[in-house]
C-alpha cells in the first residue's frame, strides 16, 4: 500500500511537471479575433502611437481614421489602431493587455483604455472555447473567485449560489494547466507566424474597426429617441469594482513604463451601467461618455 501510494504521488508530481514545462515553452494559442490584430502590431510595432483597447463598443464603435483626421486638424496628428475585442471584458481584458506588453513598442504615446468591471460569467457560447481557455490562468481564475466569494466578507452560502460559475472558470484553469488544445495550436502557430495578416481580420480599412451593418428603421428609431428622452442622470457615477481597479491601475503604470499615456474612458451606454471613475483618489481621469443626455450622439 505504502509503494502504491508513492507511486500514484510520483506519477502526480511528473504529470504536473511536464504540465508546467510544456506551458513555460508552448506559444500563445491561437485566438481568432485576437491572435491577428496583435500580429499585425508587432508587424508595425513603430508604425502607431496610439492603441484603442476595449470591447465590442471599441470595436465597432470607435473609427481610428477619424480621431487621425480630427487630431491632425487640432495640430497633433496621430496614427492609432483599433485593439477592441467582441466580448472582451475584464479579467480576459487584463489578459489581452499582458500580451500587448510584450510586445515592447518604442512610439506608442498614447494607450486608450475601457474602463470596466471584472466580469465573472462568459458570454453565451463561450463557455468551452479555447479563447476562453487561454486567460485562466492562476492570477486571474483567483480574481474571479475571489469577486464570487469575498465581496465584503466570505459567506459560505455563495459556494451554493455560485456553485456552476466557480465549477465552470475551475475547469478552464485546470484546462489551461495541463495544455488542453495545445497540439493543434502548435501547428496553427507554425502555419501562421510567417503568414501575412489578412486584411479582413482588421477590417475594412486595416486598422482594426469594424462597422457594424445595422441600421434602425422608422419605428425603431422613434421608439429609441423616445427612450433616450426619458433618460435621466444618475445619483452619482459608479466606480470600478476594487479587483478591476486595482489591475486597471497597475497596467497604467507598466504603460507608462514603455512611455506611453495610459487614458481611460467609459463607452456610451445606457446611465448606470458602466464604471466611469475609479475610488481612488487621488486616481487617473476617466473620460465618461455613458451619458446619454450629455453625449446623445
Amino acid at each position: 500500500m505504502t509503494r502504491r501510494a508513492l507511486n500514484m504521488v510520483i506519477g502526480s508530481v511528473a504529470f504536473a511537471g511536464s504540465c508546467a514545462a510544456l506551458h513555460a515553452v508552448l506559444p500563445d494559442p491561437e485566438i481568432s479575433d485576437v491572435t491577428p490584430k496583435l500580429r499585425f502590431l508587432e508587424q508595425h510595432r513603430d508604425d502607431y502611437d496610439t492603441i484603442f483597447i476595449g470591447s465590442s463598443r471599441v470595436h465597432h464603435g470607435l473609427m481610428p481614421d477619424v480621431f487621425d483626421r480630427t487630431m491632425a486638424a487640432a495640430g497633433q496628428p496621430r496614427h492609432s489602431f483599433n485593439l477592441g475585442v467582441d466580448g472582451m471584458w475584464p479579467p480576459e481584458q487584463f489578459y489581452l493587455m499582458d500580451l500587448l506588453l510584450r510586445i515592447r513598442p518604442q512610439k506608442w504615446r498614447w494607450v486608450f483604455i475601457e474602463l470596466n468591471d471584472v466580469q465573472v460569467r462568459l458570454p453565451p457560447g463561450a463557455e468551452q472555447t479555447q479563447r476562453a481557455v487561454s486567460w485562466h490562468d492562476w492570477s486571474r481564475t483567483w480574481m474571479i473567485f475571489r469577486k464570487l466569494l469575498v465581496p465584503d466578507k466570505f459567506r459560505a452560502k455563495r459556494l451554493l449560489t455560485w456553485r456552476g460559475t466557480l465549477w465552470l472558470h475551475a475547469d478552464l484553469l485546470a484546462k489551461n494547466l495541463t495544455n488542453v488544445g495545445s497540439a493543434e495550436n502548435l501547428v496553427e502557430h507554425f502555419r501562421n507566424r510567417d503568414q501575412p495578416i489578412a486584411a479582413g481580420g482588421l477590417g475594412n480599412d486595416a486598422d482594426g474597426f469594424a462597422p457594424l451593418d445595422r441600421r434602425l428603421d422608422p419605428a425603431a428609431a422613434k421608439a429609441y429617441a423616445e427612450k433616450l428622452a426619458r433618460e435621466t442622470p444618475p445619483a452619482k457615477p459608479r466606480t470600478a469594482d476594487r479587483y478591476a481597479e486595482a489591475a486597471f491601475l497597475d497596467y497604467a503604470q507598466q504603460f507608462r513604463a514603455r512611455g506611453a499615456v495610459p487614458i481611460f474612458f467609459t463607452s456610451p451606454g445606457p446611465l448606470g451601467m458602466l464604471p466611469s471613475k475609479f475610488a481612488q483618489e487621488p486616481a487617473p481621469p476617466v473620460l465618461a461618455f455613458n451619458n446619454a443626455i450629455t453625449y446623445p450622439d
